[in-house]
């Protein structure tokens, strides 16, 4: 049998349940935690986007960003350049110099 609840972690790694289970006496289980709250990751490359003085340090940190995101090897980028093709687009979305930096 499977149940969902909520709980809260407490900072000493305890477990406590917001929404109670009815259980007819003391049971063990398996616990799988999905902690739902920003990734200190994605935090940090929301900070270098924001602070970022040149366009290659911002698309550095959105790609590191992206990849956050689809860790499984999605490419955001290759994604919305694909996407412009098929809608008629030849410009790209990140031009390219002769030296591919972007700049």
């Amino acid at each position: 049998m499977t149940r969902t609840a909520e709980a809260m972690i407490e900072p000493d790694g305890t477990v406590r349940l917001l929404t109670p289970l009815a259980v007819a006496e003391p049971t063990r289980a398996v616990v799988s935690v999905s902690v739902n709250g920003p990734d200190p990751r994605m935090l940090e490359a929301l900070r270098r986007i924001e602070s970022a003085k040149t366009f290659d340090e911002w698309r550095t940190a959105a790609e590191a960003g992206s990849r956050l995101l689809e860790p499984d090897g999605y490419d955001l980028v290759d994604a919305l350049e694909t996407n412009r093709r098929l809608e008629g687009s030849t410009r790209p979305l990140f031009p390219e110099t002769d030296e591919g930096t972007g700049s």
